[in-house]
């Protein structure tokens, strides 16, 4: 049976970024698979509120094993909105086989599975890893040495004073882990986007070298004939006659 809990599914990733300077409309390809702990097949769909802003392939179906899936998702034209919202549904498909009905049966929404995805550009991915780096410097400035030695409070003052200090601590603890977490997902997509561009610049080059070889072809050929035709020209002689 499916967990507890509704975990129908899991996903490789759910930042999406998008390359829109590229000349290509902007894509990304993440991977679904049914959860390991569920047993039962499982209907998925994804949604957005910009339906004709994005290609997606596939856009829903039913997984009835643990083989991966890939999802292309491909912003049209290169046009982003950060007002548009995106996420993944999932539900368990019983022993109906076509997931369009299943969704169209209307499910309890406490069955349902829901992964939202992460809507982002290269630059604004590039801005937000500059902020978070910036962050981490200031937070650096403040001194704990010297938080602790500017405080003149004695007894239970100091100890509740402590207290609040260690909590402090922990919650930056976990903020500077988060942001570590989302510094990485960041660094991952970024050089994923590197290594795109660079495969992208390279089948361009290749497409000039083969456009500039069938031009010099092209003009050979033609310089060929041409020549072809002076030769074979009939002349004509004048006569002139006394």
């Amino acid at each position: 049976m499916a967990s507890s809990v509704n975990n129908f599914v899991i996903l490789d990733q759910t930042l999406i970024m998008f390359d829109v300077e590229q000349v290509e409309n902007a894509s990304q390809t993440i991977t679904i698979r049914r959860h390991p702990d569920c047993r039962v097949p499982v209907c998925w769909r994804l949604l957005t509120n910009g339906p004709t802003r994005y290609m997606v392939a596939p856009n829903g179906g039913i997984i009835n094993n643990s083989n991966p899936l890939q999802i292309r998702i491909e912003l049209l034209e290169n046009k982003y909105d950060p007002r548009h919202i995106m996420h993944i549904q999932a539900i368990e498909a019983r022993e109906i086989k076509d997931f369009q009905v299943l969704w169209a049966a209307l499910p309890d929404p406490s069955q349902i599975q829901k992964i939202t995805l992460e809507l982002s550009t290269t630059v604004l991915s590039l801005d937000r890893a500059v902020a978070l780096g910036e962050e981490a410097a200031l937070s650096k400035s403040a001194s704990l040495t010297d938080m602790l030695s500017a405080s003149n409070l004695m007894g239970e003052a100091r100890l509740k004073e402590l207290q609040q200090i260690h909590a402090c601590i922990e919650a930056d603890t976990e903020r500077i882990k988060s942001d570590c977490e989302e510094m990485e997902r960041l660094k991952a997509a970024l050089i994923q986007k590197v290594d795109e561009q660079r495969a992208m610049v390279q089948a361009l080059q290749k497409q000039l070298e083969k456009a500039e070889e069938t031009s010099q072809r092209l003009q050979k050929e033609e310089a060929d004939a041409n020549d072809v035709e002076v030769q074979e020209k009939p002349r004509f002689m004048s006569c002139v006659c006394s």
